[in-house]
Parts: structure tokens; sequence; C-alpha cells
């Protein structure tokens, strides 16, 4: 009986952190860096009500993380993020919607004609990285991972993309403004001369952020096993998805190394999706150079992470300072159903 009940408590656990999994995203006002601030600029801070209330009076919902429903609904689904930049002339990788109505014969051939490997296959409306498997090179690979994410949610519904090589970077934008931008690297342990893969994996996941997605394929290129004894200072990467809830490493950016048409662009990403506060994730060798020769962008997040910039930025005090009081100057507040 009480197996049975454990068993019942675990089902509703997982269920209740995937449903809400959206919900629990973005950024978290309740962070200690945030209610150091409130104390010292004498802001009352509503957690149940996700409200913020100035000195003087002045009251920000941050209930929908500053954007309009619609706005919400366009970051939502990938699929669609990318029909929208790509009728407003900002770069996106070539991409299919996998038709769940269609045998598979039907949808590889739509792919056959439409895209080149190497492929990139995702749940269109999935987070932190899980479900994504990068790097596809056959459709024998593709049709693995389209299987696995229809037994593990019926009628999923699944972007198929070109895979860009380049670097993987975060840019957060809020109210036509570049707040931060991170490059991320690929998660990976470093050997030690003594210790085998699956030890020096157990040890990270005391780190801040645990690698919970394990590439075997990415492994195997790297003639490694779990139990390999990795050398002193060798780095094996693990995974091909370069999420910072997956153990990837990141680096702060200045701003005054991005190409500045790349800046407008982002901001633009912002005005055509509707929406003040997002987190793109954009792909090129260079950030410097103008997005339309090499970059594309990937993922645009309704519901960025301030972790990862205020992580790597150096003046943290100063930078939580001038988001909120950005907040607060441009009264900027949404509130819907």
């Amino acid at each position: 009986m009480l197996l049975e009940v454990s068993v019942i408590s675990i089902i509703l656990l997982l269920f209740y952190y995937f449903t809400n999994r959206k919900n629990q995203e973005g950024v978290v006002f309740s962070m200690p860096y945030f209610l150091e601030h409130y104390k010292k600029d004498n802001i009352v801070f509503d957690k149940e009500n996700k409200i913020l209330i100035s000195s003087s009076g002045q009251k920000i919902s941050y209930k929908n993380h500053f954007n309009s429903e619609q706005g919400d609904i366009n970051c939502n689904d990938k699929a669609l993020t990318s029909s929208i930049l790509q009728k407003n002339n900002i770069n996106v990788p070539r991409f299919i919607v996998w038709n769940n109505y269609s045998s598979k014969q039907t949808n590889l051939s739509e792919i056959r004609s439409q895209l080149n490997y190497p492929l990139v296959a995702k749940p269109t409306n999935g987070t932190q990285g899980y479900g994504v498997k990068t790097n596809i090179t056959n459709e024998t690979d593709l049709l693995n991972h389209i299987q696995y994410l229809l037994k593990r949610r019926e009628n999923e519904k699944i972007i198929v993309e070109e895979y860009k090589k380049g670097n993987d970077y975060r840019i957060m934008v809020f109210n036509n403004e570049i707040i931060g931008v991170v490059k991320r690297d690929l998660p990976y342990i470093m050997g030690d001369g003594k210790n085998n893969l699956e030890y020096l994996i157990s040890e990270h996941k005391y780190s801040k952020h645990k690698i919970h997605n394990v590439d075997l394929n990415m492994l195997r290129e790297q003639n490694v096993t779990f139990e390999t004894i990795i050398p002193s200072n060798k780095k094996i990467y693990l995974s091909k998805v370069s999420n910072y809830h997956n153990g990837a490493s990141i680096d702060n950016i200045p701003l005054v190394n991005v190409h500045p048409e790349n800046i407008e662009m982002f901001k633009k990403v912002n005005q055509v999706l509707d929406v003040k506060l997002s987190g793109i994730d954009f792909i090129t060798t260079n950030i410097s150079v103008p997005y339309y020769l090499e970059g594309v962008i990937i993922e645009v997040n309704e519901r960025p992470d301030l972790q990862i910039h205020y992580d790597t930025t150096e003046n943290k005090k100063d930078f939580i300072k001038k988001y909120v009081d950005k907040i607060f100057k441009e009264n900027i507040s949404y509130e819907y159903i």
C-alpha cells in the first residue's frame, strides 16, 4: 500500500513539474539579489500577487513577465516564432513541422525535398533544452528521436530544422534595450586522470547547474564510455545542447563586441513578436559580423532567465538596480488571464 502511494505521489509530482515548467521559468523576483535591492530602495515585494510597489506607491505587475498574451503565443510555439521572423526578413534555419497525421514516409519525403542534413528535432513548446536533439545526420536517428518524443507525449508538435554550426549566444532584450549577451559553450567534464566519466558526472551534480542530458552518440564520437578514466585536463563534451540548465558554461560578451546591425535586429525581434522581454538564442561564428551574412535565430524565449546574465556580469548590484529601475521608470506592466 505504501509503495502504491509513493508511486502515485511521484507520478503526480512529475505531472505537476512538466505541466507547470513554463510557469516556473523567467525572471525570479524572489531571488536573494532582488530582495537585497528591494530592501535598499524601499520596494515592497508582493510575491502572492506578483506585484512590485515602489517607495512612491507605484505598482508594477510582473505576472506575465511584462509580455502581452499575443506575445506569449508568438514565442511559445517555435514553429510560429520562426514563421513570423522569416516573414520579417530575420534569418532562421529552414524548417518543417512534423505532421503527426501523415505517414513517416510522407514526412521524410518532405524533409528530403526541403531540408539538408544535419538536422535538429525538438518539441515546438519545449524549454531548457528538454527533448532537443541536434546534429542529426541520417533518417534512422531522426525517426528514432521523433518516436521518442511522440512516446513521451502523444501528438507532440515537433519542429525539424537545419542544424547551424557556430557559437551559441543568448541575448536578453528588455523594452527595446539589450540587457545582456552571453556565449554558451557545450556542457563538458574535465578529466582528473583518476576517475571514470560516470563518477565525474556524478560529482558535477553538486554544481549550480546539473547536467541532465548526456548524448551517448557524442560520447562514442570521442571514443569514451561511462567507465573510461578521463586523462587529466582533458575535456569530454557531454551534449550538443548548450543550455545553461544542462550544465553549459557561459561567458559575458561586452555589447561593444556585438555588431550594431545585430543589436538593431535583436530589438526588431521583440517588435515583430510583440514582446517587451525576451531571451533570443542566436547562432553565428562571430557576433561582431552582421547577422545577414551567417547568423540565425533558433529560438526566442518569452520568459528568459536573468540568472545567466547576472552570473557573468562584473558589477552585479548595478546590474540589478538598472534592471529594476527600468521597470518602474518605463512603467512596464501587463496583466491578462
